[in-house]
């Protein structure tokens, strides 16, 4: 029998991309950001997944404050919400969410690993990364915890105070098809910042997470209709 060399192999070339020369810096961005994705500890999925959370947070309580105005200054509604003013509200949810989320991201990037490189849950989330540190995590689960509390809690005292102003105007409308015109408006983003604020303080303003955080988490993006 012909002896084989049965060296291990770690790499593979992907024969079919050397024929598309046209798409060398296409691919090449694609492929870059498929490696930066994998990185050890998935600090970037780590980045992305939260500041996008924390974005999502208050663009559901700038579309609270869209309804507002809509209901309660209907006469005011075009001036206030010119183009420069909702672009400013459409731009300044992604910076917060982009800037905050840095901070935890870079103290939970500070921990040591040395056990453990399996997370158990969903996601390459905040909680589940620090469970698996060999050292003391607390620094960090206080800065989760006190940004969870910034980004939650405000926006969903804010969502309330809005729709508490929302439902005191209502009440005064005096026909039945007034007041269903103007729920009906409501009731679809109501729905969904419930679940969303509802699942996130749940699974990040707690002291410590259990096994139902997984199922929780699946809650918001499997409950919301496209």
């Amino acid at each position: 029998m012909d002896e084989v060399n049965r060296t291990v192999l770690y790499e593979f070339i992907l024969l079919a991309f050397s024929d598309l020369h046209n798409y060398q810096s296409l691919l090449f961005i694609v492929i870059l950001l498929m490696y930066i994705a994998s990185l050890p500890w998935m600090f970037t999925q780590l980045y992305i997944f939260n500041a996008l959370g924390e974005t999502e947070c208050y663009l559901l309580a700038i579309i609270a404050f869209d309804r507002h105005l809509a209901i309660n200054h209907p006469l005011r509604y075009t001036s206030i919400m010119n183009n420069r003013f909702c672009t400013e509200l459409a731009v300044l949810p992604w910076i917060i969410g982009f800037a905050s989320s840095f901070i935890p991201t870079t103290v939970t990037a500070g921990l040591k690993f040395c056990g453990p490189n399996e997370i158990n849950h969903f996601f390459c989330d905040l909680a589940p990364l620090q469970n698996l540190s060999c050292s003391n995590p607390f620094v960090s689960s206080i800065v989760t915890m006190a940004l969870a509390i910034v980004m939650l809690v405000i926006p969903f005292m804010a969502i309330i105070g809005f729709y508490i102003l929302i439902i005191l105007t209502v009440s005064k409308i005096t026909t039945t098809e007034g007041k269903y015109k103007a729920f009906s408006t409501c009731s679809s983003h109501l729905i969904v910042a419930s679940r969303v604020y509802g699942t996130c303080i749940i699974v990040y303003l707690r002291p410590k997470g259990s096994q139902y955080d997984k199922f929780l988490a699946l809650c918001t993006p499997l409950s919301i209709p496209c």
